[in-house]
């Protein structure tokens, strides 16, 4: 069985650490966990390796049969297929990322390891109505487009370059995390660092959504950056959680 007959389809990202890995699928929102043995298979798949020679190669480190491992590996390989996360390889380059290993929880108390200046961020109460309908609408739009055309609409905003403010981003960041505050039933991370990001990229400045996972014990999270720093979240985010797609 050759791996190179096969790729990651386009629309699925990868992240993988301490062995392991997940993938997100962009068309449902849906995240898969893959074990040490699906993480390495995934990892030949993305670099377009021979799968016979990786699965030598894991026989020895697992101490397993190949031919079990062979086994095994085109069984998740045909689930994969039938579940639309492999495509053919040569339809068009694969555009699944492998991104470096970067919670969910409330996000207006100062975070513990913000400097002085970063954790007495206060919301502006000139924007905050505005942040309030944006928050109300992304939310809204979510449950009616979904979470595929969503993410297709974030990618096409303008990615402007002209504003590298950190203190206003972080003010208008703060703003939209107290406006999703007063939503009713309190908008997710999604929601509210999409709204944040739309609110941004539409007053100048090129900031990136990012959507992580923590896999042991799962949880995945979203948060906004700014020129690497995170304008609506701890700054430990980054380092918590694998990122996945970057918007």
């Amino acid at each position: 069985m050759d791996s190179r007959a096969l790729r990651p389809a386009a629309h699925v990202r990868a992240a993988f650490a301490d062995g392991i890995g997940v993938l997100l699928d962009l068309r449902s929102g849906r995240y898969i966990a893959l074990n040490a043995v699906g993480a390495t298979l995934w990892r030949a798949l993305l670099a377009g390796a021979v799968l016979d020679e990786v699965l030598q190669r894991l026989a020895l480190d697992c101490g397993q049969p190949v031919e079990r491992l062979r086994q095994d590996a085109g069984a998740f390989m045909a689930q994969a297929r039938k579940a639309g996360l492999l495509a053919d390889a040569g339809s068009h380059p694969p555009a699944s990322r492998d991104y470096p290993g970067d919670a969910d929880g409330p996000t207006v108390a100062p975070p513990a390891d913000a400097t002085e200046e970063e954790a007495h961020v206060t919301p502006s109460r000139l924007w905050l109505p505005a942040a309030w309908c944006l928050v109300f609408c992304v939310e809204r739009a979510g449950r009616l487009l979904g979470f595929a055309r969503m993410q297709a609409l974030l990618h096409r905003l303008p990615r402007p370059a002209r504003r590298r403010d950190l203190a206003a981003a972080r003010t208008l960041a703060a703003t939209v995390n107290r406006a999703a505050e007063l939503q009713p039933g309190r908008a997710r991370c999604l929601e509210r660092s999409a709204a944040t990001l739309v609110l941004l990229r539409l007053l100048g400045w090129p900031a990136e959504m990012v959507i992580g996972v923590q896999p042991r014990p799962f949880v995945a999270h979203a948060w906004v950056e700014l020129g690497g720093r995170v304008l609506n979240d701890r700054q430990s985010v980054r380092h918590t959680y694998l990122a996945l797609e970057r918007c």
